[in-house]
């Protein structure tokens, strides 16, 4: 349960601040592997709000059933402070997630050996990259003395990550200079290799959906518990066939194949100048066709704290990036929880809010942001075709018209990267010219000599980059002047690995096959050879016809050129579909290809035809015969007269008599089984030996215990009223000296644990052990819900109790203690006035319990009914009354209701006191005034 929300403030990397009561609404957005974001609206003239002042950090903090707690990813730095100042009783405070900070730091120092001046990583784990580089980070210092995020840490290292889990995999890239931790942070995330949160002000970098991925099944998130379940499905981007139109004649056209065909024919144009790269303009379409092959399809669930004591909340059952189930749309049976949105309104109301699987983006707003020139407004794109750069020839001078399109390449491997194309108004005599590159506010670079009015430059850093043009100098001349700066936004720079091509399929003896020519897609959909980067190829099988979903566990791998997969332990006459991908050196992973499907073929009559089979191994689906002696068999079903195995892993066994040393099977039927070792989950048997001995239930009876009786036979201990294979307890009274369960004496009961024990007498002596725990209570009154009560006497050399005692009857003890020294009470002040005990006047009460007791046994008053004298009446105070006279220190009262519960009688000593005080000083005033008026005479 999440019964609100509080905001803690903090010197920024430093102690706590306080709590702040001044915040009247709070709201959060917590996204997978990105910057969480918060707002507050604060009271600007309410008590605390000064803990606020900028700059401050502050976490929002979430109260449990447990407590106040600190979610993962809600520790942040205010970054903006809005005023209205014709209303300056409140202000909205924005914050950011302190893992901000990782933008504070850059990689800095290129690597000693790069002649381009580029930090290189060569095969190491991702926590020894960042480790490395952030450590870097903290250690420099500039004359100031400043040291970057003083109070930022993490807890991961180069081997394990922050769950202690070993890093599976390594990585290899260089990193311009200028790229800031953060960005590092995200190419691992991008490529599917950690996910990440701040605890804190703790960095905690995971391998891929490990802690961050978890199967959280067992939520319904969707099913109940919800006041909205939105489910946006888009029929408007579908797309079957698209053309691409570039420069020089350049027109390529890809269809659909996967799209949905109930529409008919769907057209589309994307159209780009300065594109003649044909495997540009393949990447260009597959990013057109490829989400519109179906609807577009975003779930989300909006929830109420408290709407039911069952409803499962964030960090309770489920947690970002979990996986979660949701009511099958679809194909969609479990989408991962993408982003967590929690808000309390000024009334103290909670609701939250999580989006499932990938959010939705705008494929147009993706495409604009790649086609656009900010600089000369030419904008390219689906069904619009650019305005082209002037033919017109200049003379020799400025470069004019200056244009640049993010897109993609091909790398000196001929593997696809992310590339900037650079193109300008041709000049006369057609020059060399000199082109440079910024990223961000970075210093310029050159990046190139080109000939002609256009360039590629592979491999940019992502974000903002700027281009700027001249025409070079020579031995003659010198460099003209450099053009206006053209800039464009890089969504890509990392290596695109390739797909691989199709697998030839078939299937045999319960083995699936599939077959790959060592070749792979280029992004021109030409067939290329496997590039110098292969690792190896991955296999998955699905049961639909639908990719693999992400994280799912491979069939098999392939690591030669070319090679074959081997699928085993599929059903025999299932249909199966195979996906195949690559796997690059440096941990790249393509897109999923599509192979096809095939029916799982088990034994037929041209495989085996024998009255007698044996091999050292043998994989099939079906074996029927007289006679089949294996060494190891992986078989779906058995049928014979006799079967002999050394090793049988095997779905059924129908046989006379089979013989094997090891066997794993779900279920056993059979008269006799002789084995060294039996793992089954049921086993039936009209005779079981093991190891040599016979077990039958006369063997097993009498080996129960009290907490797992046996089943075998009815055997009585001691008399009828105590049956073993029952397990019942029948009798009114126990009385035991030295108890043994079985007839080894190894069974012996230390202790007796219970929830719940009801019964008219208990008795326990040393023989039972030296401890009797109750984790619930001892009941006699089925009504009573929580302590210990006892309606006659209870007597204990020593009682510890966590809980509340209440007795109808007496409690006895030698002595009772309440610790009351020094070191026991905590936080101590001065006592307010409590002389309003005087006010409070008692009662005389018969207690209640004490009446139902007595009207158990004498029934309701009436002419037939003898006269009993009730119980005695007692004097006290009570409870309700001594809270409304502002008493309430004197009271207890339910935890979690907070009602009065009780009265504790020695907490009035202090009211008495206080009374007998004020007494004593007016009687020391009237002695002082009589003593003046007897001098005085």
């Amino acid at each position: 349960m999440i019964h609100g929300l509080r905001v803690v403030a903090y010197d920024v990397w430093g102690d706590k601040r306080g709590v702040v009561p001044a915040v009247t609404e709070i709201s959060t957005v917590r996204p997978l592997n990105e910057l969480s974001t918060a707002q507050l609206t604060v009271s600007a003239e309410a008590l605390g709000s000064e803990l606020l002042t900028l700059p401050v950090e502050f976490a929002v903090e979430t109260k449990t059933d447990t407590g106040w707690v600190e979610e993962p990813g809600h520790r942040f730095l205010a970054s903006k402070r809005s005023l209205n100042r014709v209303s300056l009783d409140a202000y909205t405070l924005s914050g950011i997630s302190v893992a901000v900070a990782l933008r504070w730091a850059t990689v800095w120092e290129a690597s000693p050996s790069s002649e381009d001046l580029k930090r290189e990583f060569k095969s190491v784990t991702p926590g020894s990259m960042l480790g490395e580089l952030l450590a870097e980070a903290r250690g420099r210092a500039d004359g100031t003395g400043l040291v970057w995020a003083p109070g930022l840490s993490w807890d991961f290292d180069a081997v394990r990550d922050s769950s202690g889990r070993p890093w599976p995999r390594n990585a290899r890239h260089s990193w311009n200079r200028s790229d800031d931790l953060l960005k590092v942070l995200g190419w691992f995330a991008s490529k599917g290799a950690v996910d990440w949160r701040m605890n804190g002000r703790v960095l905690q970098v995971f391998v891929s959906e490990t802690t961050m991925g978890g199967d959280a099944t067992g939520s319904k998130i969707r099913r109940a518990f919800s006041t909205s379940l939105p489910v946006d499905e888009s029929w408007e981007d579908i797309v079957t066939v698209a053309r691409f139109v570039g420069d020089e004649g350049l027109l390529v056209e890809k269809t659909n194949l996967g799209a949905v065909r109930h529409l008919g024919r769907i057209e589309r144009w994307s159209e780009q100048g300065q594109v003649t790269n044909p495997a540009t303009a393949n990447l260009f379409l597959d990013g057109v066709l490829s989400p519109r092959k179906g609807p577009a399809v975003e779930y989300r669930r909006e929830w109420v704290a408290g709407a039911s004591p069952a409803q499962p909340y964030p960090g309770q059952g489920y947690d970002l990036g979990s996986w979660v189930p949701i009511e099958k749309y679809g194909e969609d049976t479990k989408l991962r929880v993408v982003e967590l949105q929690l808000k309390q309104d000024d009334a103290g109301n909670v609701t939250g809010a999580e989006a499932l699987g990938t959010r939705i983006q705008s494929i147009a707003e993706k495409l604009a942001r790649r086609t656009t020139d900010l600089s000369s407004g030419q904008v390219g794109g689906e069904n619009g075709r650019p305005v082209a750069p002037s033919k017109v020839t200049k003379p020799s001078g400025r470069v004019e018209g200056v244009t640049v399109t993010a897109s993609q390449a091909l790398n000196e491997q001929g593997v696809p990267v992310g590339a900037v194309e650079v193109s300008w108004v041709p000049i006369a005599g057609n020059p060399d010219c000199e082109v440079e590159i910024r990223v961000g506010s970075d210093q310029w670079r050159l990046a190139g000599v080109f000939k002609g009015n256009s360039a590629i430059i592979a491999g940019p850093p992502t974000g903002q980059v700027s281009i700027r043009v001249r025409v070079a100098g020579t031995e003659d001349t010198a460099p003209g002047e450099w053009s206006g700066v053209a800039s464009v936004v890089v969504e890509s720079d990392g290596v695109i690995t390739p797909r691989p091509t199709g697998l030839v399929l078939s299937s045999r003896l319960g083995v699936v096959y599939g077959g790959w020519d060592g070749k792979v897609l280029a992004p021109d959909g030409s067939v290329a050879g496997a590039p110098p980067s292969f690792h190896h190829l991955e296999v998955a099988v699905t049961e639909v016809d639908r990719e693999p979903p992400a994280g799912v566990d491979v069939d098999d791998a392939v690591y030669s050129v070319p090679g074959v997969a081997v699928i085993e332990g599929e059903k025999i006459g299932s249909r199966v579909w195979l996906w195949a991908r690559l796997v690059d050196l440096r941990g790249g992973v393509s897109a999923w290809t599509a192979c096809g499907a095939v029916q799982v073929a088990g034994v037929k009559g041209p495989d085996i035809e024998a009255n007698s089979v044996t091999a050292n191994s043998i994989n099939v689906g079906s074996v029927t015969g007289a006679i089949g002696s294996f060494v190891q068999a992986y078989v779906g079903q058995v049928t014979g007269d006799a079967a002999n195995f050394v090793k049988a892993v095997v779905d059924n066994i129908t046989a006379n008599r089979a013989v094997l040393n090891t066997l794993w099977a779900d279920i056993i039927y059979g008269r006799m089984i002789s084995a060294d070792m039996i793992i089954g989950g049921v086993i039936q048997a009209d005779q079981l030996r093991l190891g040599g001995v016979n077990i039958s239930p006369e063997c097993l009876r009498g080996m129960g215990t009290v907490r797992n009786p046996v089943s075998y036979g009815s055997t009585s201990m001691d008399g009828s009223s105590f049956e073993v294979g029952s397990s019942s307890l029948d009798s009114q009274k126990i009385q035991t000296g030295a108890v043994k369960i079985n007839g080894w004496g190894n069974g012996w009961i230390p202790r007796l644990d219970s929830k719940t024990i009801v019964a008219e007498k208990l008795a326990i002596g040393w023989q039972n052990g030296e401890s009797m725990t109750m984790i619930s209570s001892i009941v006699k009154d089925p009504q009573s819900s929580a302590g210990m009560y006892f309606n006659s006497g209870f007597r204990a050399e020593r009682l510890d109790s966590y809980s509340d005692i209440v007795a109808a009857g007496n409690v006895y003890g030698v002595k009772f203690v309440e610790s009351s020294t020094r070191a026991s009470k905590y936080d101590p002040e001065p006592v307010r006035d409590l002389t309003g005990i005087l006010d409070v006047e008692p009662v005389a009460y018969r207690p209640q319990s004490a009446i139902d007791e007595w009207r158990k046994q004498f029934g309701e008053a009436g002419p037939s009914r003898p006269l009993k004298p009730l119980p005695e009446r007692m004097a006290g105070w009570r409870a309700e009354d001594l809270e409304a006279a502002g008493l309430g220190i004197c009271v207890t009262h339910d935890l979690e209701t907070g009602r009065p519960v009780g009265v504790e009688y020695s907490r009035l000593t202090v009211a008495l006191w206080q009374v007998l005080r004020q007494q004593q000083g007016e009687i020391d005033g009237l002695k002082a005034q009589l003593a003046a008026l007897g001098g005085g005479a």
